[in-house]
C-alpha cells in the first residue's frame, strides 16, 4: 500500500461513497435478496420461492419486500464498512505494527483492515437484517429480538469483507478497469469463501444460511450451533446460493461502479486526488 496523505474530507469522501454503494445495492439486487432469504429460512426451491412471493404480493410489492429496513440501515452499513476499511488502512500504515505477507501473497495490514470494515458494517446490518428478514418472510417481530443473530452476522462480515479486499487487491491487475467486473467478482468470491462450511474445532459454520435462520424467528429456542450441524445433516450448507450469487454479481458490480463514480466526483469537487483504497 502507498503512503498518502489522508484527512477527514477524504474520509468523508469515502463514507458517501460506501452510502453511494449501499443505496445501488438495494435498489439492483434487493428481488435476489429476497428469494435467497425466503429459500433460507424455508427451505424451498428457488423457482418455488419466486412463485411463491410474487403470488402472495405481487412483483414489486413481493420481490423489493424489506427494502425500507435496507434503504435507511444498508446505507449506513456500506458507508460503514468502506469507511472502517479507510481508517483502518490508515491507522496500520501509520502504527508501528509491520506488515508481512500472509502466506507470501496478502499483506497483513489489507487482511486486518478488512476485518475491521466487517466488524463496522456487522453493528449496522445486525438489526438492519433482522427487520429486513422479517419483513421479507412475512413474520411478526419485535425489538427486544433485534439483535438476535449479532454474533453470526460479525463472524460472516469479519470475513466476508476481508475476503473482499483481499481478492480485489490480489486482483485487480487481471480484471482490467471495469469496476463492474472486479466488483462482481470479488464479490462473488468472497460471498463462496464465507458461504460453505468451515470446520472449526469440528463445527460446521455455514454462516449465511444460519444467519438468516437465526433471524426469521423460525427455529425459536434453537441455538446457532444447533442451526449449523442440522444444515449440515440436511445438506443445506449451500441453500440460497444461486439467488445469492445472481444477487451479488448484479447488485455489487452496478454499485461499484457508482462508487467508483461518486469518489472520483467528490474528489474533483473537494480539489482532491482520487486515490481511493478499493
Amino acid at each position: 500500500m502507498a503512503p498518502k496523505d489522508h484527512d477527514l474530507v477524504d474520509t468523508g469522501i469515502t463514507f458517501a461513497s460506501g452510502a453511494a454503494y449501499g443505496m445501488t445495492t438495494v435498489a439492483v439486487g434487493q428481488p435476489f435478496d429476497t428469494i435467497k432469504t425466503v429459500v433460507q429460512s424455508s427451505g424451498e426451491g428457488t423457482v418455488a420461492a419466486t412463485r411463491k412471493v410474487i403470488a402472495e404480493s405481487g412483483i414489486i410489492k413481493g420481490l423489493w419486500r424489506g427494502s425500507l429496513p435496507l434503504v435507511l440501515g444498508g446505507t449506513f452499513m456500506r458507508s460503514a464498512q468502506f469507511g472502517c476499511n479507510d481508517l483502518a488502512r490508515d491507522a496500520l500504515r501509520d502504527s508501528s505494527i509491520p506488515s508481512f505477507k500472509i502466506g507470501g501473497v496478502v499483506e497483513s495490514h489489507i487482511v486486518l483492515a478488512g476485518m475491521c470494515g466487517g466488524l463496522g458494517r456487522a453493528v449496522v446490518e445486525g438489526p438492519t437484517e433482522f427487520f429486513k428478514i422479517r419483513q421479507q418472510i412475512v413474520a411478526q417481530w419485535s425489538y427486544r429480538e433485534a439483535l438476535s443473530g449479532l454474533g453470526v452476522t460479525m463472524g460472516r462480515n469479519t470475513g466476508l469483507f476481508s475476503a473482499f479486499v483481499v481478492y480485489m487487491d490480489l486482483l485487480r491487475p487481471y480484471l482490467g478497469d471495469s469496476p463492474f467486473v472486479y466488483g462482481a467478482t470479488c464479490s462473488n468470491l468472497a460471498w463462496l469463501t464465507v458461504w460453505p462450511c468451515v470446520e472449526i474445532n469440528q463445527c460446521v459454520w455455514p454462516f449465511d444460511v444460519v444467519k438468516t435462520q437465526r433471524q426469521s424467528g423460525r427455529h425459536p429456542g434453537v441455538s446457532a450451533p444447533a442451526l449449523l450441524a442440522n444444515a449440515f445433516r440436511e445438506g443445506a450448507l449451500f441453500r440460497g446460493l444461486l439467488p445469492g450469487l445472481v444477487r451479488s454479481s448484479i447488485a455489487n458490480g452496478t454499485s461499484m461502479v457508482v462508487y467508483k463514480k461518486v469518489h472520483a466526483e467528490l474528489s474533483r469537487l473537494a480539489g482532491r486526488d482520487d486515490h481511493s483504497n478499493i
